[in-house]
């Protein structure tokens, strides 16, 4: 009897220690002072900084919120840190609820404690508060800025006529990752239309929709592109004048974009005559002006290579000193007479024509600009694309650039003509089914006016010729054609 009395004074003793454990838990108040736990807004959310007190038993700091789509989200920081960044929201606020509490190793909590704090607009939404869509050519675009912290996807529709029904419908025509400060999409629209209704929406990486604008009548801008007497063109440096080899800015006007008269010149085995327009060194310290008589809103400068037309490069060069040295040894180089770099100026002060580089680039207004990495055509020689598979990654960034189609090695490279087959074998026809080789220069749309556009070209592409590495350190600089385009009449 006295065994019994005794089992049943332990069992009762160990639950009455497991109630009181129950009750007990983990018992440490929350520091909610400014010095433990403080909030700092943040776009979408708030960043909770805190600082864990100094006790063996806390192994970490718990947040619970509900998000603004009713979620409730869990954030646990540890010793390790010292912020948690509680996000999920879209709109500003002032004051959302949140539970605090810690919790030791096994994961107990203790009671929590109740806080406010207040968020920023995310950048699904702060990007509207200054957008902008503009007319622009054959299209429009899509100005916005955005918060340095930048989650979510901003799509952008016009309404146009649904190519299977035949009924107005939102086409889809960009769905971009929001870009941290901002960005501008420029989207052309292959119908033929006056003006659009454009749609901008954006949605959180859930794919949940966030915010939408309507932007009705934005006009659709229509270029002209200028005949010959419309402008005057002329370069600061020396430009090639030979009869012979027919060189001269004559050729940059005469309509032949792709360089036909050249392969035909070739198929004709009269190798040294090239049709085109090449400067005669130091090119980088001068400059391309085109005036354009009075003053028009500028919408482009498009400017053309040679279409390549052999495996052995464009140019020979035979033992002739000037052709050595312009168009460099090995044949392969004419993209090191290309341009990788170059920039498009607007001015009307006419002062600026005769004025240093500097001083342009500082006083004139920037209206295009395009750079490529000027090396990655030299990493794509033959000698190395079979001996190293790091190569791979090269000739996919060499396809990506503007001159690629101009060059030997892109011919090498087509799935269409493979190794050895090329234009000169297969003749004119074949020839004149090729696209030309263009670099568009697009002006961004003000609606401001200039009479001078003044082009730079900066640097150009390196080459290989087996032995070293072409950098065309004489700075010579070769275009096929030139064209200058402006805002159409019908645009007035």
């Amino acid at each position: 009897m006295k065994c019994k009395l005794l089992i049943a004074m332990f069992v009762a003793s160990v639950f009455a220690a497991c109630s009181d454990d129950d009750k007990i838990g983990f018992d440490l108040p929350v520091d909610v002072s400014q010095e433990a736990i403080r909030f700092t807004p943040a776009p979408g959310g708030a960043v909770m900084h805190y600082s864990l007190p100094e006790d063996k038993e806390v192994f970490g700091i718990r947040v619970r919120y509900n998000s603004v789509w009713g979620e409730t989200v869990v954030k646990d920081g540890s010793y390790l840190n010292d912020s948690l960044l509680l996000d999920g929201f879209t709109e500003m606020q002032s004051a959302v609820s949140a539970q605090v509490s810690y919790f030791n190793r096994a994961m107990v909590e203790t009671e929590p404690v109740e806080v406010t704090f207040a968020t920023e607009k995310s950048a699904t939404v702060a990007l509207f508060d200054g957008i902008k869509v503009n007319s622009f050519w054959g299209g429009f675009s899509v100005m916005y800025d955005a918060p340095e912290t930048v989650n979510g996807l901003i799509h952008v529709f016009y309404i146009g006529e649904n190519p299977k029904t035949h009924e107005p419908d939102s086409i889809l025509m960009a769905s971009l990752a929001i870009v941290e400060g901002g960005d501008t999409i420029n989207i052309p629209i292959k119908q033929r239309m006056d003006a659009v209704d454009v749609v901008v929406r954006t949605d959180d990486f859930k794919g949940r929709r966030v915010k939408q604008e309507v932007v009705k009548g934005v006009t659709v801008l229509l270029q002209d592109t200028l005949m010959r007497d419309k402008f005057d063109f002329r370069y600061t440096g020396q430009a090639v004048e030979d009869d012979t080899y027919k060189l001269g800015v004559e050729y940059l006007f005469d309509g032949d974009k792709k360089g036909k008269k050249a392969f035909l010149a070739r198929q004709d085995n009269r190798k040294y005559e090239y049709y085109t327009f090449l400067t005669d060194g130091g090119t980088f310290d001068e400059k391309f002006i085109i005036d354009l008589k009075e003053e028009k809103v500028p919408a482009a400068i498009n400017l053309y290579a040679f279409v390549c037309m052999g495996k052995d490069g464009h140019y020979y060069t035979s033992s002739d000193a000037n052709l050595s040295k312009w168009w460099s040894k090995s044949g392969e180089n004419y993209k090191t007479r290309l341009p990788s770099v170059v920039k498009v100026y607007g001015t009307n002060d006419a002062s600026l024509l005769n004025a240093d580089n500097e001083v342009v680039k500082s006083s004139a207004v920037l209206l295009a600009s395009h750079a490529e990495d000027k090396d990655i055509c030299a990493l794509t020689a033959p000698l190395f694309v079979d001996e190293f598979d790091f190569m791979a990654a090269a000739i996919k960034e060499f396809k990506g650039t503007w001159v690629y189609r101009s060059d030997v090695y892109g011919n090498y490279a087509s799935d269409e003509f493979g190794m050895m087959t090329t234009l000169l074998d297969l003749g004119e026809a074949r020839f004149d089914e090729e696209e030309p080789v263009c670099l568009n220069l697009q002006f961004n749309y003000t609606g401001a006016t200039y009479r001078y556009l003044i082009m730079i070209v900066e640097d150009t592409f390196a080459g290989f010729n087996f032995i070293k590495r072409n950098f065309n350190e004489g700075q010579y600089v070769t275009l096929n054609e030139l064209e200058v385009c402006v805002k159409a009449e019908s645009n007035q």
